[in-house]
């Protein structure tokens, strides 16, 4: 079995991710959207998980789905691709992706003390709703 097209699949579909994780640290570090900058529930998850992260995420998230759309011929030529990224409505995806990843990381602040180190465990999570996504797009497009 060739696994150069599950890897390069999976990290094509990092993209949106990626994109939108640099475009919430600027949005951070500009203090940007401060109205939304109240914690979500600050008892479960600390003071640092806000809704502007749920919005900013979200959103960029999508934004970067539309933008690996973009990338993804000029991709595609170097690496096989297992699904388009173009299959699924892509503000759809983006706001699936945006949001797991939301709920993957604010989960391993919920639970620091779990036998893994939460960055091993919202790296895990995140892939997995990655494969997760790719695998219903692939099903989805099958039917």
């Amino acid at each position: 079995m060739n696994a150069l097209p599950h890897l390069s699949t999976a990290l094509f579909f990092a993209i949106p991710l990626i994109f939108a994780g640099i475009v919430h640290m600027v949005v951070v570090k500009l203090d940007l959207l401060s109205s939304l900058r109240v914690p979500i529930d600050e008892r479960r998850f600390g003071a640092n998980k806000t809704w502007r992260g749920v919005v900013v995420m979200t959103s960029a998230t999508m934004s970067g789905v539309l933008l690996a759309g973009e990338l993804e011929p000029s991709f595609a030529l170097r690496a096989p691709l297992l699904v388009s990224i173009t299959e699924a409505p892509s503000l759809l995806l983006g706001a699936m992706l945006g949001l797991a990843y939301v709920l993957v990381y604010a989960g391993a602040t919920h639970w620091p003390r779990l036998a893994e180190p939460a960055s091993v465990l919202r790296t895990g999570g995140t892939l997995l709703i990655l494969a997760g996504v790719v695998l219903v797009t692939v099903a989805d497009k099958r039917r």
